[in-house]
């Protein structure tokens, strides 16, 4: 891996920096006009809503994102934005911070047009631009891991320099007070550090035992208030054998080359996997090394895990694939011409960006329809009244837009999915009923979506 040291790079990086108008715009723009997400609502629910003590105490499922919970506990007071911005607006700040990070990274370990080519790309793909605005903690969770292996190059560069280690443990205590899955990401930069210099220092000791006990602390006071069973739960809970997680690793790439970058699997496997021939053959050592620990790490924590969790815990994978297809090319990258470079890049963002605007809209109708054909349905049910909503998982959604637009007289019965006949119901104002399980024969259907029936039962 090429080193370089500081440079001056003048206009060319003013100029450059180009390649984030569009990240920035996009999240903006789709942070203003989609509606909240189900996990959105149930944070501000849960969490924001009811202040910084319970959102620093209390873990009732992985939704609690902490240090986020603790963020829009401050930017929900922002005067003039619409509730919804002021959750988002924090992501899209931490985002285009997360583009500066890598940046700075690829520009001091690689070269400046490198820089260019990786936060160009690596910004559009799909799962990035999408947590580049949802008030969820994966845009911290990316910030830090960048910001983290950031410092862990520098590490590489000169182990012996105690800021680095400082930085690249206080990057780690904050991942990990994000969300508590950056244990993988943990675990995979101290095995990059350890297998590149090849020993165990008494530094990555000292940086792993105080990024313990300073993780320990922060999550002292959930603990105290829910157990620690509230942390673990969700691992017991999608547990699975050794065996049956390792034979789930290769589909489970698949999905992560699929997810990461909203386009077919096929051809970015293919990209990567062409990377990886040529770095092979090039012999460079630290290259390999990087390419090698980052995709091969996964697929040995995951098993030993006993966990296949879903693929947006790696959604700060989105540089490091992006990264790893254009390490061969390096050299030639940084040949370039300003003036040939920058519209080439500007042209892979555009498409990028029609294919983002065409997956979200799919994207945001899974699960039952809950967000953009929700948010259409709430506003001709929405008043102080009583819901029953039988497996029609629509209840955040409707008591975000419940609280935020003032409603206090609300009733919302959520069942787990079961047969039922609005016929036979009463003392509710409205029932949400799943099509398959809709036994009604008298009542007539209020609205209808493709998923599930709305009835008016009462008629005040």
């Amino acid at each position: 891996m090429a080193i370089k040291g500081p440079q001056k790079y003048g206009h060319l990086i003013d100029y450059g920096l180009v390649v984030c108008i569009i990240p920035l715009l996009a999240s903006v723009y789709y942070g203003i006009i989609l509606p909240v997400s189900y996990d959105e609502a149930w944070t501000f629910i849960h969490f924001t809503n009811k202040g910084f003590i319970t959102s620093v105490t209390h873990y009732p499922a992985p939704n609690n994102h902490i240090l986020h919970s603790v963020i829009t506990n401050v930017t929900k007071y922002i005067p003039w934005l619409p509730v919804l911005f002021k959750l988002r607006i924090s992501s899209i700040i931490v985002n285009f911070l997360s583009m500066i990070v890598l940046f700075r990274m690829v520009r001091k370990h690689f070269n400046v047009k490198m820089a260019f080519a990786v936060v160009a790309i690596s910004s559009m793909l799909f799962m990035n631009v999408y947590y580049s605005y949802m008030s969820r903690g994966y845009a911290l969770y990316n910030l830090f891991f960048i910001s983290a292996l950031y410092a862990a190059f520098d590490i590489l560069k000169n182990i012996h320099i105690r800021k680095n280690w400082i930085f690249f443990s206080i990057f780690c205590v904050l991942g990990l007070y994000t969300v508590p899955t950056f244990l993988y990401a943990f675990i995979i930069l101290n095995a990059f550090i350890l297998i590149s210099i090849r020993k165990m220092t008494l530094m990555q000791l000292l940086s792993g035992c105080s990024v313990t006990c300073c993780t320990f602390l922060l999550y002292l006071p959930v603990m105290l208030h829910d157990g620690i069973g509230s942390l673990t739960k969700a691992s017991h809970q999608w547990a699975m054998g050794f065996y049956q997680a390792a034979k789930s690793m290769p589909g489970y790439y698949l999905d992560i080359f699929r997810q990461i970058s909203g386009i077919h699997w096929g051809l970015f496997a293919v990209l990567i996997g062409f990377s990886c021939y040529k770095l092979w053959k090039k012999r460079d050592r630290s290259d390999m090394t990087f390419a090698f620990v980052m995709l091969v790490m996964p697929a040995i924590i995951l098993p030993i895990h006993h966990l296949v969790p879903y693929v947006r815990v790696f959604n700060y994978y989105s540089a490091v694939l992006v990264l790893i297809a254009l390490l061969p090319y390096k050299n030639h990258i940084g040949q370039l011409q300003q003036k040939v470079l920058l519209p080439v890049l500007i042209v892979i963002q555009t498409g990028l960006l029609v294919n983002f605007n065409h997956e979200v809209y799919q994207f945001e109708e899974k699960d039952l329809a809950i967000n953009i054909t929700a948010d259409k349905i709430i506003p001709k049910v929405i008043g102080n009244k009583n819901y029953f909503l039988d497996g029609v998982i629509l209840n955040a959604n409707l008591e975000f837009h419940l609280i935020t637009e003032g409603y206090r007289n609300y009733n919302i019965m959520y069942c787990k999915p079961f047969a039922v006949s609005v016929d036979t119901l009463s003392g509710y104002d409205y029932a949400f009923v799943r099509k398959d399980l809709d036994m009604s024969l008298k009542k007539t259907v209020f609205q209808s979506t493709f998923y599930y029936n709305i009835y008016k039962i009462s008629r005040r």
